[in-house]
């Protein structure tokens, strides 16, 4: 599906950079920055649970093989956040301004790797959560 979606953008994209169309250009940004932050919007608020599931982790660490699963499980977690906080930081700092005309190709290839990163980002938050809640027993 991902890769359908990232070949349909690419063959907008080449359109309208052979049509020299702007506002097309435009649209295709807006587009491609919708979808990225639809993703964005549905693991956002799986940040919170992140944070639950550490607290009760960590009561659980201790240097059995159990607990050292659950130091590990936690680490995802703690790798998932922040992940999401560098994540919004670079990709604010990237697209929070105004974005002029001349630089749409540009901006439109960052949003094309910016979807590949945030999919990714969504997989290894969902797994992390995941084996947590495995390991907790809270499915």
């Amino acid at each position: 599906m991902k890769t359908i979606k990232m070949a349909f953008s690419l063959f907008a994209l080449l359109l309208m950079i052979s049509c020299g169309n702007d506002n097309s250009k435009q649209e295709v940004f807006d587009s491609l920055k919708k979808e990225v932050l639809k993703v964005h919007d549905e693991v956002m608020p799986k940040m919170g649970k992140i944070n639950t599931l550490i607290t009760e982790l960590d009561s659980k660490i201790d240097t059995t093989e159990m607990g050292k699963s659950y130091e590990k499980a936690k680490q995802e977690l703690e790798e998932s956040h922040d992940m999401m906080m560098s994540w919004m930081k670079n990709f604010g700092d990237q697209f929070g301004g105004t974005i002029a005309k001349d630089s749409l190709d540009e901006k439109i290839q960052l949003l094309e790797q910016e979807d590949i990163k945030v999919n990714d980002l969504k997989e290894k938050i969902n797994s992390s959560i995941k084996n947590a809640e495995d390991l907790l027993g809270n499915q």
